[in-house]
C-alpha cells in the first residue's frame, strides 16, 4: 500500500471500497478495490477465499481493451487490494436511469463493444454472469469498459453449464 497514494473515494460496496489512486514511483492513476476480508468471511462463508481467489485468477488472465484490467494484486492480514485501469467517466446506467440518453448509434458500438469483450471472455471458458449497466464504465473515448468478475467462472467441457 505504501507504494500508492491515495487521491480520492470512487465507490463504496458491501466488501469495501473502490479508491482512485496514484503510483508513487511513476505517477500513474489506477483504480483500487479495497476489500475487507472480515466482511467477505460474513457475506461470503465458508468459501469466501476460493471466491475472492477465482475474481483475481480470472482478472489476472484476462487483458482486453473493452475491460478494466488489473494492474497489481497484494493483500495484508485485514485487507485484499486490486489495482486495475481506471476509468473516472462513468457508467452506462447514467443513460439508462436519467434524461441523458445514447443516440442510436453510440448505443450500436456499445453494444458491439459488450458482445466483442463477452465473446473473448467465452473464448477464454469464462462465463461473465453479472452484465448490467452499473458494470459497463464508459471510458474518456467513450469505448465500453466491463467490470466486475465476482460472479464470472470458468468452465470446462464441451458446454457451459451452470445450476446457480
Amino acid at each position: 500500500m505504501e507504494q500508492f497514494r491515495a487521491v480520492r473515494v470512487l465507490g463504496q460496496g458491501g466488501f469495501g471500497q473502490v479508491l482512485e489512486v496514484v503510483k508513487r514511483d511513476c505517477g500513474v492513476r489506477y483504480a483500487m478495490k479495497v476489500m475487507k476480508k472480515d466482511a467477505m468471511k460474513q457475506a461470503l462463508g465458508v468459501t469466501w477465499r476460493k471466491k475472492i481467489a477465482m475474481e483475481a485468477n480470472i482478472l489476472s488472465s484476462l487483458q482486453h481493451p473493452f475491460m478494466v484490467n488489473l494492474k497489481y494484486a497484494f493483500q495484508n492480514s485485514d485487507f485484499l487490494c486490486l489495482v486495475m485501469d481506471l476509468v473516472p467517466s462513468g457508467d452506462l446506467s447514467e443513460f439508462v436511469l436519467t434524461p441523458r440518453r445514447l443516440t442510436a448509434e453510440q448505443t450500436k458500438w456499445a453494444i458491439m463493444e459488450v458482445v466483442e469483450v463477452l465473446a473473448y471472455m467465452h473464448l477464454q471458458r469464462i462465463l461473465y454472469r453479472d452484465l448490467k449497466p452499473e458494470n459497463l464504465l464508459v471510458d474518456d473515448e467513450g469505448h465500453v469498459r466491463l467490470i466486475d468478475m465476482g460472479l464470472a467462472v470458468r468452465w470446462s467441457g464441451e458446454k457451459p453449464r451452470r445450476t446457480s
